[in-house]
């Protein structure tokens, strides 16, 4: 099925779609309306058996296309004697009007469907109505109440147990419909056979399963069709024309013995069938609505299992289980005792189904850590199954963060999504950039039904790009708002499994790991292909920007608890105590705030608000424990000096020089103030605000050479007058330049026309062109407004190219700011334009009043150079894309095996999957790097880029869609990114390491001056080489050593030197789950650790130390 059919949430309710795809056959309910696949129904027509198809189809299936429909509610609208003639008539598929709607119809049962009797056997009404919102469908059969449920749960409904032709049925629903109507999606009245006589449907199901089949193995086509032409010719339709139905009967069973040589070549092809419920936590619906899903769900699967012991459930995401352990323990209780049978399979091992582009690295490592904890603690599984099959693309470093965690498979079904070139394989080993593997499989969707025709279907598509493996995984159930497998699904495997001689794949009730393992048992012959690049999923690029504020709260909830983390774990070797639980609830705080339709921007309103909330949760959580954890550290420190000390903390792992704000009360007033560094050398510096009351002052000053993970101490004097401090900070007009950049703005546009990196001398933007023009656009794609952009938004663009003021608003020695305020339709721009001295990047912090509808917001920059390929930040890496669209004479994809995939499988056009690559996603920034000369583009809370037009990268700041949040991104914002033009490649200007300095400010605190162990300037931990950056400090989950991991950026293999706070009694390497692997030896009298690292490799060492983590901290003055 077609993406564009899967998910009209708007027009057609899950419902609806269950009735439009699914495929729902059962020994009790085999409903033809639903046993065939819809494109398989509208080619019977062009099937060379078309005629005797339509008529065994006929045999089971009666379709009721004519309706009346009253638009709002009216009494007793159900009663059979009401006159309902003067309602409207409509059609299935005609949708009425947003008031709640009535449909009724008389139905009265046949004497013959398709020429065969019916009467005495079971009849049931297959009815679906589709709404847009919340509610319950209600059906009446003449008054009574049938069935009343929601719309990812309706049934065929049994009308007569023994059918009596003539008899009539009045038939009332009602749908609950809300903004977008409601509808009949599908109706008709449906016939079972009992098991003991020959079924028109089972024959139809045998030759289109065949004819599917066959589509994907060319050899033995013609023999195949020989044999099902003599099977179908065997069907005696004339004898039932003359009301001989048992001569039809016979001709029926004629026909089955023709279709055993078809049969036995079927038999060689498996479907492991895995029954699963995909939940989405948060997105039409808030997370409070989804506990009472999980609840529903996980107790019907509960109850199936009962009722059909091969049953077996396969679910993910650790927080559904913990919100059942605490509020329906009981239920709980019984799922660990389905898990210990081997009934419920535990996969996916996050702790939900995140988006697999936007977290950071290590947030990915928390999803797993966290995820495999709470199976591992309250179920004894250890999950190797990674599950995400609905995340809107997936990240080039997953496989390895899989394999170092412990995950050795993976599954997902979004790539075939992709709305420009599929990808070319379905089963494949996908590879990191360290080399590391997992197994994956893309399964047709997880919200399929039980058909072997639809089966059939897939294994004439998809067995030749699964390296003719014989056997596939089916996931089958409803999903989205759960739901799960059905009864009828489940009676529709028992009756394929009862039908050994039908010609039908093997069927078998399976887990996900049986897939696996025989995939693994069969791995050496399968020569499988490999995939060594991220999956770009071609649809959804306008998740990367949708819902502006929520990702900006997620990156910075990111680093603030990594903060607190690091310098916790540090104060806890001075005897601080840990905050284990605090952090574990925040960062299940956050990694639920990272599901895949939550951090998307795709979701509803609400769910934003309580993501804001939660947040809100984490921030005041984790504050006061960085804040405690630095004074902890400072309290130590020897800050004995002039003035006021403040000690300034670098949470990165190199040296670094730049610009920090710190606000102190001085003893009395003060006019002006002097900032020295413990040398004694006065910095540039700056008052930015001062309270008279209290003479309390705020301070920017440049802090020179702050250690490695460590601090340097800076004193604020009170001076007479203004200090004479050098500065190389120098400002013209609109001209700004430092020892690194010089920049020029235009007064009449505000953009910036001059950007030069000393190192080369050259402007690095193109001669006339605008650099920081920001740019809006026309957003409205055809289709999943939040989701989606266009691939011709381009043709729509405004350039802001009049700015209402370009003014010099500030010129200190620490600062120059230009400000440039602009306007659009409603909405207004102020971009401050900062400098600094020391610094070798230019700063915008800008605001944006943002009051649009369905439009989108860049700033561009327009470059000298016109490279072939981007370079991204990514979680844990970084990868080369195209720098779109294709340049002539240049390779497509020269980064890639794209050659030889498409010389394998034509349906891959290299150029066109580049083309599609016109919105990426990335982490910290983005890069253009050509002849020695580049430029990054960094950010601070954003995730979309474009290089759409050559030459020039853009950032994506804004969109404003208007489905399914009509409110979303209204209002003001606040955006902070960064030009930094450089010399040579984006490796050789340790661009990577400049993201991290935008985005990880320094820490200042005030202290008092005391004597203390430390010096004024000191290195907690250092890490070498440069090219790897240490990223988390930690307490280990079982005991209190400190865990460091660490990760290499340059494709360089190398040695590691860790050098630790202090003396360490013992090291260990471990993976990412921390599981001990490798002993390490200590050196420097214990103060050192060293170990190989492989390129692109993620590293973790975990290191014991004497002191304990538990003893009440030491009082400290600061």
């Amino acid at each position: 099925m077609s993406p564009m059919d899967r998910r009209k949430f708007f027009q057609i309710s899950a419902a609806s779609f269950l009735a439009e795809n699914l495929i729902v056959d059962g020994a009790a309910f085999p409903l033809l309306a639903q046993a065939l696949p819809r494109g398989i129904r509208r080619e019977l027509k062009n099937n060379p058996f078309g005629a005797a198809l339509q008529r065994l189809e006929e045999m089971v299936t009666m379709p009721l296309t004519d309706w009346r429909v009253h638009p709002d509610n009216l009494p007793h609208p159900e009663d059979p004697a009401l006159d309902d003639s003067s309602w409207k008539a409509v059609k299935v598929r005609e949708r009425v009007n947003e008031r709640p709607a009535w449909f009724r119809r008389v139905i009265e049962i046949p004497r013959a469907m398709g020429g065969y009797g019916i009467e005495g056997k079971r009849v049931m009404l297959n009815l679906r109505l589709g709404f847009h919102g919340h509610g319950r469908v209600r059906v009446f059969f003449n008054g009574s109440m049938v069935e009343m449920t929601d719309t990812s749960t309706q049934q065929p409904i049994l009308l007569s147990e023994s059918a009596r032709p003539g008899e009539k049925f009045v038939v009332a629903a009602s749908a609950p419909a809300g903004e977008g109507g409601a509808e009949i999606v599908s109706a008709s009245l449906d016939v079972d056979y009992s098991p003991d006589q020959p079924n028109p449907l089972t024959m139809l199901q045998q030759i289109l399963a065949v004819q599917a089949a066959s589509k994907g193995f060319p050899e033995g086509q013609p023999q195949r069709a020989a044999q099902l032409s003599a099977a179908v010719k065997a069907l005696d339709f004339a004898a039932l024309d003359r009301g001989g139905q048992e001569a039809f009967d016979r001709s029926l069973a004629a026909a089955d013995a023709k279709m055993q040589p078809l049969a036995e070549w079927m038999r060689q092809f498996t479907i492991l069938a895995v029954g699963n419920a995909h939940i989405d936590l948060a997105w039409l619906w808030p997370w409070t609505e989804t506990v009472e899903v999980v609840r529903d769900t996980f107790g019907t699967a509960v109850e199936l299992m009962e009722e059909y012991p091969q049953f077996i459930f396969a679910q993910s995401s650790a927080q559904d289980f913990l919100w059942l352990e605490k509020k329906y323990p009981d239920l709980f209780r019984q799922i660990q005792q389905r898990v210990k049978e081997g009934r419920w399979e535990l996969v996916g091992g996050m702790w939900c189904e995140p988006d697999l582009n936007m977290p950071c690295g290590e947030s990915l490592v928390r999803q797993l850590l966290t995820g495999k904890r709470y199976f591992q603690q309250k179920f004894g599984v250890d999950v190797k199954i990674g599950w995400n099959p609905d995340s809107f693309g997936y990240s080039r470093q997953l496989p390895q963060i899989y394999k170092r965690s412990g995950v050795d498979y993976f599954v997902t079904q979004k790539m075939s999504w992709n709305d420009t070139v599929p990808l070319p394989y379905k089963l494949f080993q996908w590879e990191a950039p360290d080399g590391s593997r997992v197994l994956t499989y893309f399964p047709h969707d997880y919200v399929n039904g039980i058909n072997p025709v639809q089966c059939a279907e897939y294994i004439g598509e998809d067995t030749p790009l699964c390296s003719s493996i014989r056997t596939q995984m089916l996931l089958y159930g409803v999903g989205d708002h759960g739901g799960g497998p059905t009864r009828q699904m489940l009676d529709a495997a028992v009756r394929w499994q009862k039908s050994p001689k039908a010609a039908f794949p093997n069927f078998k009730f399976s887990t996900a790991q049986d897939f696996f393992d025989e995939v693994d048992r069969n791995l050496a012959k399968l020569n499988l292909p490999v995939w060594n690049d991220e999956m770009y999923l071609q649809f959804h690029r306008g998740t990367y920007t949708s819902q502006a504020d929520s990702k900006k709260r997620m990156r910075q909830m990111e680093r603030l608890l990594l903060n607190a983390e690091r310098f916790s774990s540090l104060a806890m070797l001075r005897g601080r105590k840990y905050p284990q639980e605090e952090f574990e609830d925040c960062w299940r705080r956050v990694l639920f705030n990272q599901f895949h339709d939550l951090m998307a921007g795709s979701g509803i309103h609400v769910i934003y608000e309580d993501e804001g909330e939660s947040m809100e949760f984490v921030k005041l959580t984790n504050e006061p424990i960085l804040d405690e954890a630095i004074k902890t550290l400072a309290a130590r420190v020897d800050t004995r000096g002039p003035g006021i000390p403040v000690a300034v903390f670098n949470p990165l792992s190199w040296e670094r020089t730049d610009v920090t704000e710190a606000e102190v009360q001085f003893p009395e007033k003060v006019a002006n103030i002097e900032v020295r560094d413990p040398e004694g050398h006065a910095v540039p510096s700056a008052m930015v605000s001062r309270d008279e009351a209290t003479n309390t002052v705020r301070v920017r000053f440049l802090a020179r050479g702050v250690p490695s993970t460590g601090y340097r101490v800076f004193h604020l004097v009170s001076a007479n007058g203004p200090g004479k401090v050098a500065s190389t900070l120098k400002v013209n007009g609109l001209h700004m330049e430092n020892e690194f950049i010089s920049v020029e703005i235009d007064p009449k546009t505000g953009c910036v026309t001059s950007l030069v990196s000393k190192k080369d001398g050259k402007n690095i933007l193109r001669a006339g062109g605008q650099g920081n023009l920001l740019e809006t656009f026309v957003d409205k794609p055809r289709e999943y407004d939040a989701w989606n952009i266009d691939p011709d938004y381009e043709k729509s663009k405004t350039e802001l190219l009049n700015a209402e003021e370009v003014k010099l608003v500030e010129n200190t020695p620490i600062r120059a700011v230009v400000r440039v305020k602009k306007r659009f339709q409603n909405s207004s721009f102020v971009q401050d334009i900062c400098m600094y001295p020391g610094v070798a990047r230019v700063d915008v912090n800008m605001q944006a009043d943002w009051h649009e509808r369905n439009t989108m917001l860049k700033v561009a920059f327009p470059l000298s150079i016109r490279p072939d390929k981007a370079t991204y930040e990514i979680p844990y890496g970084t990868i080369e894309r195209p720098a779109i669209p294709h340049v002539p004479g240049k390779p497509a994809v020269p980064f890639t095996e794209a050659t030889e995939i498409s010389q394998k499988h034509p349906r891959y056009d290299p150029l066109l999957a580049q083309e599609a690559e016109f919105e990426v996603c990335a982490q910290q920034w983005g890069d253009l790097s050509e002849n020695g000369r580049g430029f990054s583009l960094l950010n601070r809370e954003s995730y979309g880029y474009d290089t759409f037009e050559p030459g020039t990268i853009r950032l994506t700041l804004l969109r404003s869609p208007v489905d399914p949040d009509p409110h979303a991104d209204q209002g003001f914002h606040e955006f902070t990114y960064a030009m930094y033009p450089h010399a040579g490649t984006w490796l050789e200007a340790e661009t990577e390491l400049r993201g991290y300095e935008l985005n990880y400010r320094l820490l200042p605190v005030a202290a008092v001056a005391h004597e203390g162990a430390l010096p004024a300037s000191h290195s907690f931990v250092q890490i070498e080489p440069r090219n790897v950056i240490l990223t988390a400090v930690k307490k280990a989950e079982e005991d209190n050593a400190v865990l460091f991991r660490f990760y290499e950026f340059e494709g360089k293999p190398g040695q590691v030197r860790l050098r630790l706070p202090e003396a360490a009694t013992g090291a260990v390497q471990t993976n990412l789950m921390e599981k001990e692997e490798n002993k390490i030896s200590l050196e420097a009298n214990g103060k050192e650790v060293a170990l190989a690292i492989g390129r692109y490799e993620i590293g973790t060492v975990k290191v014991s130390f004497k002191h304990d983590a538990g003893a009440a901290p030491p009082p400290y003055n600061v």
